[in-house]
């Protein structure tokens, strides 16, 4: 009975502590775009410099993001409309088009980048090598554990569909 009740205690804290960490200033807006507008501008300067060409396919950015296609639609239209990106013809294919960063698309996503880069240098800082080590640790692991719920989840309907 008392190891039930110690694995409730854990599991709250461990709601509180998640529910705490997504309150903080992971909520993060500025002149510069919505934390989910800075995060799609860095994806597609990530993307381009990893492929050594310019622009992502909508397709592309939505599953970087995890986000739906119409989610992604709104957030690039947005986008477009401030002049961060730019809708560009795929030269492989006629039907598609890709996203391109704007000068203003460029500066914000450096601007994005070298926040992030400060925060994490911080919290790093804050935690110390040891520390900062065995929290990443725990971040990767922890990601790991959904991953393969995940995965359960999806086979179980699969499953039950079948």
């Amino acid at each position: 009975m008392i190891e039930e009740q110690e694995w409730k205690l854990d599991t709250m804290k461990l709601l509180e502590a998640f529910t705490l960490f997504h309150k903080q200033h992971w909520q993060y807006s500025s002149e510069n775009g919505s934390r989910s507008e800075l995060q799609a501008l860095m994806c597609i300067k990530h993307m381009s410099v990893v492929r050594e060409r310019v622009g992502v396919k909508v397709s592309e950015l939505s599953k970087l993001l995890h986000v739906t296609s119409p989610t992604a639609t709104q957030l690039i239209n947005r986008l477009e409309s401030a002049g961060a990106v730019e809708r560009r013809p795929d030269p492989k294919d006629r039907r598609s088009v890709l996203l391109a960063l704007t000068p203003e698309g460029e500066r914000r996503a450096a601007h994005a980048a070298a926040m992030l880069k400060e925060r994490l240098e911080g919290l790093a800082a804050y935690l110390g090598k040891q520390d900062t080590e065995h929290f990443t640790r725990l971040l990767l692991k922890t990601k790991t554990y959904f991953e393969q719920q995940g995965n359960r989840s999806e086979r179980q309907e699969v499953e039950q569909t079948c």
